[in-house]
């Protein structure tokens, strides 16, 4: 994940101060927050990282996906988180993209709903988010298989992030996915 505690430039926190507010305008809109307690709010969101399981991994053929990315190399393995505004179920929805390096894409679940409003803002205003695989859960003695990413607003990011495969670094963006074959 980016580096915290470096030198930014001016123009660097004019962008995140300007996320900032983004997001403490949202926090306000809603009626969650004050502006005091939205602005306080908006800045812990900045900083941190998230870690979270996917949800919706046991539909579908997604059990048996999980199963085959087992067998790949944590390194080769990158998330891509896609905002669904035509989602039947929720106009906020945000899928989870596994893609394979050299193999191909496979949609296995979604951020969880309470999460998913905000960061369908971030994409309404161009934000990013960089995700990482953090790991696959269960399998064990019958139970069903479950997916960890970690995830963080890449607030110094004026454009999508170039991704590297040695890094699992991906930005959270509106690109095509094809099927990972399961």
């Amino acid at each position: 994940m980016k580096q915290r505690n470096r030198k930014y430039t001016n123009e660097e926190l004019r962008n995140i101060r300007r996320k900032v507010m983004t997001l403490a305008t949202y926090f306000i809109k809603s009626s969650k927050y004050n502006r005091s307690k939205a602005v306080k709010v908006a800045w812990r969101m900045i900083k941190q990282v998230f870690y979270t399981k996917v949800t919706g991994v046991s539909f579908g053929k997604r059990q048996t996906a999980l199963n085959h990315l087992q067998n790949y190399d944590p390194r080769r393995i990158n998330i891509t988180l896609q905002h669904e505004p035509t989602n039947p179920y929720d106009q906020n929805a945000i899928a989870v993209i596994v893609t394979v390096i050299g193999k191909g894409s496979y949609q296995i679940g979604y951020i969880k709903k309470d999460f998913a409003e905000v960061y369908a803002l971030l994409l309404k205003k161009n934000l990013h988010i960089q995700a990482t695989f953090e790991g696959i859960t269960g399998g064990k003695q019958g139970t069903h298989y479950g997916l960890n990413i970690g995830y963080v607003i890449d607030y110094a990011a004026s454009r999508p992030v170039t991704v590297f495969p040695h890094t699992k670094r991906v930005s959270l963006g509106h690109e095509a996915h094809s099927s990972l074959s399961v």
